[in-house]
């Protein structure tokens, strides 16, 4: 049989390895991809916002062909809300000079592109090419078996995704079972004059939200899920979908995955931004979870792993999943390119001197290091997907209805400020700021500057607000609610602090190549500077009123 021999052999064509492909050839590296899809994109149903930081650099596939590509809508807001299973509060943002490289798509429409701008480049590309396992020889990796024959090369890169089955049987997990979540995706078709109507949007711009949802209950049960939804307008149809701990969902449910899907679309609001769509497409994907607790081993002499399974995948408080896998990709091609072009060996130490250390001190290694504690919490909360969600959309509810009954108010206040209860949301509240990074970020901001600020603001008119801010809250008939309508207290207070929030949200989101930690003491700041010393009378005052109506009747 004929031996095959490149430069470098990558096993996957999505964000990583298309990334390596194209800036391994343009050095003129000979480059083989091999992509077990019918074709690159064909079975990925990830990814809700596509970063293209990466893709956009000089030496992958620059600027020009960024702008080019076949997205769906250039993103201009983002939003994150808490649904209780009827009413949502949340927060949106919408600047489109935040969102720079950012944009909704559809994968196996996406993805082919790049897979031929990399083929143009003189990489070549096999699909429908399942690598069955790795070739060593003298414990170094030199090629790769396929189901169709070898082939060898001086590295070899995997970039099969989340649910790698290289890593798993070529023993390079570190744990004997990670985490995973499971995403489920539906493609909803809806004229695109609609979609604009609907979603406020102009020709070309597109939105993404994210959901926490509050768990449901069956036979009398609360099943403990912890869903994620998302939802995202494409040219002419919306992406809908959630993500789900797979061990909750094993756990807790035994139903199939398209009921669950069903369940949350006929929440109120999903169902009123879906009237009327129809279905196109449907998938699942396996979603590696774990973070950085869980990474395997990325390096060997001969190999290097890169993608979703180096654990770099963020979704606070956004996902992001094609960013950090591409920036592995770009890295990784840089770092081989640098030692070929200098006649090195490639060995597990070079490789973890030029690739693993630039990709831990990048933005994305650092983010995952900052959240290397939210899977954990995220999966195992009960509280913050039960009473918190009750706790803030009721109060949302009831506050906004002066006409509500005293003792239906008390009633509801009474079941959530038990001393048990209140336990509860302390405890749940501090591991949610610690997994976060949120807890730091907010201590660090309490600096006698900010106690400074609380004084003078006593004499100050608040700025004016951010028209690009906005604090939602949608109940289940389809009412909507103006934060002015709410008791003096709480309207003088958000209506000063919305400046500030809108300001955090502006840090946070902005895709400008900053950590999360140094994002998130900005916003803490911005948030904390519009605070005057009275609120810290003020509102714990109306907390001791919540607290006597729940003593009330």
């Amino acid at each position: 049989m004929k031996r095959y021999r490149f430069d470098v052999i990558i096993i996957g064509c999505g964000p990583a390895g298309a990334t390596a492909a194209v800036t391994l050839a343009r050095a003129g590296l000979s480059v083989l991809v091999l992509e077990a899809g019918v074709y690159t994109g064909a079975e990925n149903w990830s990814g809700c916002v596509y970063f293209t930081e990466n893709l956009a650099q000089p030496d992958a596939f620059g600027e020009a062909a960024v702008s080019a590509a076949p997205y769906e809508r250039r993103l201009v807001r983002r939003g994150i809300f808490l649904h209780n299973g009827l009413d949502q509060i949340g927060l949106s943002y919408q600047n489109p000079e935040i969102f720079h490289h950012c944009y909704t798509v559809l994968r196996p429409v996406y993805d082919p592109y790049w897979a031929g701008l990399a083929r143009a480049q003189g990489a070549i590309i096999l699909p429908q090419t399942t690598v069955t396992s790795l070739i060593r020889r003298g414990g170094r990796v030199v090629g790769v078996e396929t189901e169709h024959g070898p082939a060898y090369a001086a590295v070899t890169f995997i970039a099969e995704g989340d649910a790698s089955h290289l890593i798993r049987r070529e023993r390079l997990e570190r744990v004997t079972t990670p985490h995973f979540m499971q995403g489920v995706k539906a493609v909803f078709s809806l004229p695109q004059a609609v979609i604009e109507e609907r979603f406020n949007l102009a020709a070309g711009e597109g939105c993404a939200y994210e959901y926490l949802i509050r768990n449901g209950q069956t036979g009398g049960q609360t099943l403990h899920l912890n869903i994620g939804a998302f939802l995202y307008t494409n040219r002419d149809s919306v992406s809908f979908g959630y993500v789900v701990p797979l061990d909750n969902l094993k756990e807790n449910y035994r139903g199939d995955h398209g009921r669950l899907l069903e369940w949350i679309r006929g929440l109120s609001h999903f169902e009123a931004l879906l009237k009327g769509a129809t279905l196109s497409a449907y998938g699942t994907k396996l979603i590696r979870s774990g973070g950085l607790k869980e990474q395997p081993i990325l390096v060997e002499d001969g190999l290097a792993v890169g993608g979703a399974a180096t654990g770099l995948g963020i979704d606070l408080p956004y996902p992001n999943f094609t960013g950090p896998a591409s920036a592995s990709g770009l890295i990784f091609a840089r770092a081989v390119r640098g030692l070929l072009s200098d006649s090195q060996a490639i060995t597990a130490d070079r490789l973890r001197q030029s690739y693993l250390e630039p990709l831990k001190a990048s933005v994305y290694g650092l983010n995952a290091e900052c959240l290397s504690a939210w899977p954990d919490y995220l999966e195992n909360s009960r509280t913050f997907f039960g009473r918190s969600a009750d706790l803030a959309c009721g109060l949302a509810q009831f506050l906004s209805c002066p006409q509500t009954p005293l003792r239906q108010t008390a009633r509801f206040l009474r079941g959530h400020m038990t001393i048990r209860a209140l336990r509860e949301l302390f405890k749940d509240g501090i591991k949610m700021l610690g997994a976060s990074g949120l807890g730091p970020a907010l201590f660090c901001g309490l600096t006698p500057s900010v106690v400074g600020r609380w004084i003078l603001n006593l004499f100050k008119r608040p700025p004016e607000p951010d028209p690009g801010f906005s604090i939602s809250i949608r109940f289940k008939d389809g009412r909507t609610f103006d934060i002015q309508k709410f008791p003096r207290p709480i309207q003088r207070l958000l209506t000063r602090l919305s400046p500030g929030l809108a300001e955090g949200m502006k840090l946070v989101y902005a895709n400008d190549g900053k950590p999360l930690s140094e994002k998130f003491s900005k916003a803490a700041r911005a948030v904390l500077n519009r605070v005057k010393l009275t609120d810290w009378i003020t509102f714990p005052l109306f907390v001791f009123y919540l607290a006597g109506l729940s003593l009330a009747s």
